[in-house]
């Protein structure tokens, strides 16, 4: 059972798949392993049908359908929201290279240098996680963009209202924050991740450290992807709380999100 978890884990195959070449492999990672957690030597040999490893990139993936007019209303009210106060608080929705964005420029001189703070900081780039839309972030919008230039970056793929399934690569998405920032002659952010916008931040960081002045990450799922629980809460998990139905239902079984 082990060995057929490092066969996916390795190499994204079922154990009866691997080559010689890559059975051998997952034969020596499990020894070094075993060199760390002696506890593995002392299972027992031979495979166990009713024991079952995660291997998410291999299964079917679990969704619940919703009908049309869920997507529809969700999108309504979004819409709603980003002209009620996105764009009649100044913010424009713009793109470029085919990333979609919204933009608002830190208005009066005057009025930074009254207010006594942010005066000369960085602009905040902020990027989402998991949501139907930004309607969710209306007050911390408000707060991060106080005094200060804010870009908000759409990543539609993470949206549950979006039907959207293109999720660009870590380098294309880096790629376009980087022309959004040349667009506006912005050298460097103060860089802010939500949930699913800590990996999204961490893959601009990551190809752009030069561009970072500060990065701010709220709940940071990408420190814990590592950790075994993360994964199976969020695609495994049976929901027993009011908080687990709501992720279970609202997030997890979506078909873009769970996609």
């Amino acid at each position: 059972n082990f060995l057929s978890f490092l066969a996916w884990a390795m190499f994204n195959k079922e154990l009866t798949e691997l080559t010689p070449e890559m059975r051998t492999m997952a034969d020596e990672v499990f020894e070094m392993a075993g060199t760390s957690h002696p506890i593995l030597f002392e299972l027992t040999p031979g495979f166990n049908p009713s024991v079952k490893h995660m291997c998410m990139t291999m299964e079917q993936i679990p969704v619940i359908h919703r009908p049309l007019f869920l997507y529809v209303l969700v999108n309504l009210m979004e819409g709603a929201v980003n002209f009620f106060f996105l764009t009649v608080c100044g913010f424009q929705s713009l793109q470029v290279g085919g990333m979609s964005y919204w933009f608002k420029q830190h208005g009066h001189q005057q009025d930074e240098q009254k207010d006594g703070a942010g005066y000369n900081a960085d602009p905040v780039l902020f990027m989402h996680g998991i949501t139907t839309g930004w309607s969710g972030y209306l007050s911390l919008i408000n707060a991060l963009g106080k005094n200060r230039t804010i870009i908000m970056v759409n990543l539609d793929a993470i949206k549950i209202k979006s039907m959207n399934f293109h999720m660009p690569s870590p380098r294309e998405y880096a790629a376009g924050v980087r022309q959004i920032l040349d667009r506006h002659r912005v050298a460097t952010v103060s860089v802010v991740g939500h949930s699913f916008g800590s990996i999204t931040a961490a893959w601009f960081v990551a190809r752009y450290p030069s561009r970072i002045s500060h990065m701010t990450l709220l709940d940071p799922v990408s420190m814990l992807l590592g950790l075994p629980d993360v994964a199976y809460s969020f695609i495994y998990r049976k929901p027993k709380t009011v908080m687990e139905w709501a992720i279970h239902l609202a997030a997890s079984r979506e078909i873009t999100i769970s996609h």
